[in-house]
């Protein structure tokens, strides 16, 4: 299985859970951290529908 996923909202865009408030919103690790969490969690449930969980996950490629 493949999962590839931008941490966007049903209507493309960037989802409020995705963001990262003040002082941090300028931070790009604060931004990938909290994007990063974001996706993961959405994998979470998705996998759970099909048996399965982040820790069956072999490699993970992340670019910034």
């Amino acid at each position: 299985m493949f999962l590839a996923s931008p941490a966007v909202d049903e209507s493309g865009r960037l989802s409020n859970e995705a963001r990262v408030n003040p002082p941090y919103h300028l931070s790009p690790s604060a931004q990938a951290r909290a994007q990063t969490r974001y996706i993961f969690d959405r994998y979470k449930e998705g996998l759970q529908e099909l048996g399965s969980s982040v820790n069956d996950i072999v490699q993970v490629e992340q670019w910034i």
